[in-house]
């Protein structure tokens, strides 16, 4: 009976994860908002998705890797802040925080189902591949937005930022398809160095090639951290690819559409001036909770509350221009310390593997990118470093 189950579960699992890497491309096309409580809250099918891996978790008795403890930790101490918040926030506000920190919940859950049912060697691989198919599928997507609608400035009234002749794909926005390309571009590579397979580096050229169009300089520091990154693991074979690539760079962006609009240019100063306000503000409602913060993703209750502003119809109220800083709004700085212990004890249970590298160079391209877009709590980004990381964990079989 027992084995009958365990079987059940991995064949339970093993779908979703499918489904998951199936609509994971289609990004912001499919979305749609439950009202409860006379409030609005946005809900993707990912997000269902998710909500049954943390089902599967809860009631599966999952096996868990030893680096789990600190995720739950960190939810913990994020839980415990939203109960504090509470007392000031409404109803609807606290149940808008609680659904915001059930989703983190059941991201992280892709952890240990993903690292206790896909550990053998044979399953680990598809899986990888999949990640960089994913990410081919979300490039070929930025491609056809990019020649058939480059205009996003109709959708501005519903919340979307107004990007005009810019790569931002299936998730409407740039910085956000770029971080996603950037994932691609550091798993495929190190899949070249070992293989010496020209398909993988036809790959990580096609990505940055995609990440040139989005104009995203936040993505292109996070591509050159992550590949830094890379270069410290395999200092030998990577170093004439790290001047290759960043070659390339230098000599196609002075080649890139300048004159089709303000965001074209790479020299734009508006949106980091607009960054910088936003700093501010983030800061300064830190500062009036500085122990446990306002509560997970409270951030537009908290602007509205602290700062007299915020607009709940935008898509980035209840964010923050550096994830960090997010973190230390929202969960205090009580928050942020078990938050940098949970990335040492990442850091020391990574493998020194294909998977293992390719995991640390994303998580570095992750954390650049993440000072200065909400990026760290994306769901996209949460799901491909979830899956990433639970098959870069030590104690499996290395390659």
């Amino acid at each position: 009976m027992a084995f009958a189950k365990r079987i059940t579960k991995v064949k339970i699992a093993e779908k979703l994860i499918f489904v998951y890497l199936a609509i994971f491309p289609l990004g912001q096309i499919i979305r749609f908002k439950i009202s409860l409580l006379g409030a609005l809250y946005p809900l993707h099918p990912l997000d269902i998705v998710a909500f049954l891996f943390l089902t599967l978790f809860v009631l599966g008795k999952v096996k868990q890797p030893q680096v789990f403890k600190y995720f739950l930790s960190f939810l913990a101490a994020a839980a415990f802040s939203t109960l504090i918040a509470s007392f000031f926030l409404s109803k609807a506000e606290f149940i808008r925080g609680v659904f915001y920190l059930l989703r983190l919940t059941a991201y992280v859950s892709f952890i240990p189902i993903v690292w206790s049912l896909f550990a053998k060697k044979n399953k680990k691989e598809p899986l990888f591949r999949s990640l960089i198919a994913i990410t081919f599928a979300t490039a070929i997507f930025g491609w056809i937005q990019y020649l058939w609608l480059p205009d996003l400035r109709d959708l501005k009234y519903i919340g979307w930022d107004d990007h005009y002749f810019r790569l931002f794909g299936t998730f409407l926005d740039p910085g956000f398809t770029g971080i996603i390309l950037v994932f691609g571009s550091l798993t495929a590579l190190p899949l070249y160095l070992k293989t010496k397979k020209y398909g993988y580096l036809s790959l990580v050229i096609f990505f940055l090639f995609t990440l040139i169009l989005t104009y995203s300089r936040a993505s292109y520091l996070a591509f050159l951290v992550g590949l830094i990154a890379l270069l410290f693991q395999t200092r030998k074979i990577l170093f004439k690819y790290l001047l290759i690539i960043s070659a390339f760079f230098v000599i196609l962006i002075p080649f890139l559409p300048r004159d089709i609009s303000e965001a074209a240019k790479l020299e734009r100063t508006y949106s980091i001036f607009a960054k910088f306000d936003d700093f501010r503000d983030t800061i300064a409602i830190y500062k009036n909770e500085p122990v446990f913060g306002v509560g997970y993703n409270n951030i537009c209750a908290a602007r509205a509350r602290y700062l007299n502003k915020g607009d709940e119809a935008s898509h980035a109220c209840s964010g923050s221009d550096s994830s960090i800083l997010l973190i230390l709004a929202t969960t205090g700085i009580v928050g942020l310390i078990i938050f940098m212990n949970l990335l040492k004890n990442i850091s020391d249970n990574i493998a020194n593997n294909i998977w293992g590298r390719a995991f640390k160079a994303c998580a570095s391209a992750l954390l650049a990118h993440s000072l200065f877009v909400n990026s760290l709590f994306y769901p996209w980004v949460m799901g491909f470093m979830a899956i990433l990381l639970a098959i870069s964990i030590k104690g499996k079989s290395e390659v």
